[in-house]
This record gives structure tokens, C-alpha cells and sequence, in this order.
């Protein structure tokens, strides 16, 4: 004990508690429960007006929160990288104001399947939260067909579809032209063309 501070495996101590492992343990200290109300520890913080966090295990699930309206920040580096807003539960990774459930400033890469939700739109937005198709571009990597379709749960005959080899067909899904169209009736096509005189 130095000037009030306790140090185990350690003459001097810079903080309460101070604890300092020397040999192959990884753990230095170890927090044990046989009570129902599991194990865990409570941070208070009232340098302002007060905060409390806490990290517990109970009932095979591990709780890490707060129990007052405060946001939970992860951080590296001693930077923010990841903010789980206090009102709205909403998560930001390269934010800290995520304005929805999920948001990521940044790339983000999938390895497998990302679903929507059903009748749920997927938009491409810009800084002002327009929707801007001629500044966006989606691009698909590898071998596969964009298939576009509407209020139908498989690919139906009136869908749009742009194979791997850039092939496009409207009401067929195995286009053999640059552009080949398969209307339902003679009346579905219509194509206009608008000339400009220059004098």
C-alpha cells in the first residue's frame, strides 16, 4: 500500500488497485458468483451528472450496457469506431450519429447474402439524402446476372435481366441479342426518337 494505493505483485502502485501478473496466467483477477443474480461488475462515473455502466454474466449470456441514457462507444487507438446511440439504439461504425439502425460510413464488404426485407427498397444515397442514380454505380464482381423484378418472389417473364456477358432482356431471362425484348402482347413496345435541328 502506497499514499492509499494498493498494489498486488507491485510496490508501487498507480491507480486504487493495481494488479501486475508476472508469470503464464492471462487473468488477473476473476469475479465469481453461485447467487442467482449473476457476475459482473458496476462502473459509476459522477464527474458530471453521473453514469452507470455495467459489464455481468448471467444465464449463459454475457450483458454489457448502460442503465442510464449514455451511449456506448468502442474504441481503438483512442478513436472512436463504433457508437451505440443511448435513445435510439442505433449503431454507427465511422460515425458517431447514425441517423438509422445501421449505419457505416465506409466500404462494406459481404461474403455471403445480404437480405432485404420484404417490400423494403434498397436506395443509393448522397451526403444530402438524395437519391442520385447518375452518381452511383453497382457493380457486380464475377460470373453472375443482375436480375431486376417486381412483386413477384421468383423470377418472373415481365423481369429485366442483364446476364454476365451484358446481354439485356426484358420479358425473357435468356436474351440472344445486345438488347432483346419478349413483350406480352404487340402493344408493349414502344420506342420514340426526338431530333435536334442545328440550323
Amino acid at each position: 500500500i502506497n499514499d492509499g494505493l494498493v498494489g498486488i505483485g507491485h510496490s508501487a502502485p498507480n491507480t486504487r488497485l493495481h494488479l501486475v501478473e508476472t508469470g503464464s496466467n492471462q487473468y488477473q483477477l476473476t469475479l465469481e458468483s453461485t447467487g442467482s443474480g449473476g457476475t459482473g461488475i458496476n462502473i459509476l462515473d459522477y464527474s458530471t451528472h453521473g453514469t452507470s455502466a455495467f459489464l455481468y454474466a448471467k444465464n449463459n449470456n454475457l450483458y454489457l450496457g448502460t442503465t442510464d441514457n449514455e451511449e456506448i462507444r468502442f474504441q481503438t487507438n483512442n478513436t472512436t469506431r463504433m457508437t451505440v446511440m443511448n435513445t435510439t439504439g442505433n449503431v454507427g461504425i465511422g460515425t458517431g450519429s447514425p441517423t438509422v439502425p445501421l449505419q457505416v460510413e465506409g466500404s462494406v464488404s459481404a461474403s455471403d447474402t445480404v437480405y432485404i426485407s420484404e417490400n423494403k427498397p434498397l436506395k443509393w444515397t448522397d451526403s444530402s439524402n438524395s437519391v442520385r442514380g447518375e452518381s452511383t454505380q453497382l457493380k457486380l464482381i464475377g460470373e453472375r446476372d443482375v436480375i431486376i423484378q417486381t412483386n413477384a418472389q421468383t423470377v418472373p417473364t415481365s423481369s429485366m435481366i442483364v446476364t454476365s456477358v451484358g446481354k439485356v432482356g426484358i420479358g425473357t431471362t435468356s436474351p440472344t441479342y445486345e438488347l432483346d425484348v419478349h413483350p406480352i402482347a404487340s402493344s408493349d413496345v414502344r420506342a420514340h426518337r426526338y431530333r435536334t435541328n442545328n440550323g
